[in-house]
């Protein structure tokens, strides 16, 4: 680790330490984790310092907010010639300067006790809570905490379900069920990781150190995932693999599906070597064969249901999916042999090859909906994910830097709330207003300054 690199982690590593010690100030006061002395002396003192006391709450959380925004800038910076080291390395360090989240109070999101308490509902008042709300059980001590009390689950059913495993592990108990939801926040960002791993093996992508680090410090992404417990890399994670398998090349050996007019014909012991994005190419009289296997197009399809069933935004993605399905099956080839559209042609071609782009920019789609209050902040993370797995084009690259910086006004999006110390139309405003004017002035500067200081892919 170059000297750099270690002052830029130190400097993260302490702002995630100031904002896990603030964020116990938005503690709701009918809320005790644990009646052990030196906990509640240091939550009652929050409470009396921090908690009404909004203009220094505010000012707070501002501070920490740029001093993380400049310190994962400063270490991204850093990294951007560093060698990825072996994965033990990688996990444990990443494990290091993440762990003051770990002991952090899901400051800025209440969700985590819907998905306990919608728990709750299903395995001890038998009652589905897509359908009841909240409020039907109002006797029940741990509606006193909650915000959203009086909806349904907004979310899939597969969520519900995967709910259920820590609310049985922890036997109903409170505090427990807590941790265990922070517990499930670390693992959705190993599975997305092991997503990106299993993405570059199979379609040779290279995975670059600061490319990982951009995505997996980001400071809004980590304090979503991690602080908040959001579960949104829970339906991340599936539909990077569906997509991902669908737009792999077959390896040698690899036993693929031809498409015939008359149902699907196996052929094992094709080359993978030389074949087109697009798929593979018939030879003369014969019909065309499809680089897609049967069984990976079923675990793609899976991938993706599982992702739909978490949080239903991943169905902006199914026309993609379908799109990247077609042309391993040749059916775009085919489509487009009839039209005798070049353009057409080379859309599709474009697609095909930088396929993390065109799923970016298709989940940034649910963010502009009123649904999503444009939007709220830890819907970004479905929009970062994509980032280590654009290639270095010019535009590819611009976006990335563009995401990043609506990831910063983002983080700053909480302030006009935090000062209020409610919701209301008009903080709403003021929220749309810092998350979406910085970012659209930004746009056209951020194009110029990557064009004239990235080279080949890297940061000069």
């Amino acid at each position: 680790m170059t000297k750099p690199q270690r002052l830029w982690t130190i400097s993260y590593l302490a702002g995630l330490a100031f904002y896990s010690w603030l964020s116990f100030s938005l503690t709701a006061p009918n809320l005790v984790l644990t009646g052990w002395p030196p906990y509640w002396q240091f939550q009652t003192w929050m409470w009396q310092t921090l908690f009404n006391n909004r203009p220094l709450l505010t000012g707070l959380f501002a501070v920490v907010a740029v001093w993380l925004v400049v310190s994962y800038g400063g270490l991204v910076m850093s990294l951007v010639k560093a060698k990825l080291p072996g994965w033990r390395r990688l996990v444990i360090g990443w494990l290091v300067i993440t762990a003051p989240l770990l002991v952090a109070s899901n400051a800025l999101s209440y969700d985590v006790f819907n998905y306990i308490f919608n728990a709750k509902m299903v395995l001890v008042y038998q009652a589905n809570p897509h359908v009841q709300v909240a409020l039907d059980f109002w006797q029940d001590p741990w509606t006193r905490f909650m915000h959203n009390t009086h909806t349904p689950a907004p979310y899939g059913y597969g969520w519900t379900a995967l709910s259920l495993l820590p609310f049985t592990v922890s036997f109903g108990k409170f505090t427990l069920n807590w941790l265990l939801f922070r517990a499930m926040g670390l693992i959705s960002l190993g599975l997305t990781f092991g997503a990106f791993w299993l993405v570059a093996h199979r379609t040779g992508r290279q995975l670059r150190l600061v490319d990982l680090a951009i995505v997996f410090l980001n400071p809004l992404l980590l304090i979503e995932v991690v602080g908040n417990m959001h579960n949104d890399l829970w339906m991340m994670a599936p539909a990077v693999v569906a997509l991902g398998l669908v737009a792999a090349r077959p390896r040698a050996g690899d036993e693929v599906v031809s498409e015939l007019p008359s149902g699907n014909l196996k052929v094992s012991g094709l080359q993978a070597s030389g074949l087109p994005a697009s798929g593979l190419q018939a030879r003369a009289g014969s019909p065309a064969v499809s680089s897609l296997q049967a069984g990976t197009l079923a675990v793609s399809a899976a991938a993706l249901a599982v992702s739909i069933s978490i949080k239903l935004a991943t169905v902006a993605l199914l026309p993609l999916w379908l799109g990247l399905v077609a042309c391993r099956l040749g059916a775009i080839d085919r489509l487009l042999a009839r039209l005798r559209q070049p353009r057409l042609k080379q859309l599709a071609g474009w697609s095909d090859r930088h396929w993390p782009l065109v799923a970016s920019l298709l989940m940034m789609v649910p963010l502009l909906t009123p649904r999503s209050q444009q939007f709220l902040p830890w819907y970004l993370t479905w929009v970062i994910v994509w980032l280590p797995l654009l290639s270095t084009g010019s535009w590819q690259r611009w976006w990335r830097l563009a995401v990043i910086g609506l990831s910063i006004t983002s983080l700053l999006r909480y302030l006009p709330f935090l000062l209020a110390g409610e919701f209301n139309e008009q903080i709403i405003i003021h929220q749309k207003l810092i998350t979406w004017l910085p970012w659209l002035l930004s746009l056209v500067p951020l194009y110029w300054w990557q064009q004239r200081t990235m080279i080949d892919g890297e940061l000069t």
